[in-house]
């Protein structure tokens, strides 16, 4: 039962970790809109494109059926480990 517990809880946690990415764009956009003195058009569209990034690929992993295809931890770690390098890089630049 502990066993069940412990991977649940790192579950949570990873899956907390990776849509925190979600936000992140809304997080650093002060930052950008002060250093590349972006309108807030262009604010808006950057923070909007992450969202929607996020939620295509929800919609093709559904119509794929990636869920049915892929094992749980196949398809929790390739798209986190396709976006981790991205999302570092965009962090270190800054």
């Amino acid at each position: 039962m502990i066993g069940k517990r412990l991977a649940l809880s790192l579950f949570a946690i990873c899956e907390v970790a990776a849509m925190s990415l979600w936000f992140s764009a809304s997080a650093i956009v002060p930052s950008l809109r002060l250093e590349y003195t972006l309108t807030g058009h262009y604010a808006a569209l950057l923070t909007s494109s992450v969202q929607a990034n996020f939620v295509v690929g929800k919609l093709i992993s559904a119509i794929l059926g990636l869920a049915d295809r892929v094992g749980p931890r196949q398809f929790f770690m390739i798209p986190t480990n396709l976006v981790i390098p991205r999302s570092t890089g965009a962090y270190v630049s800054l």
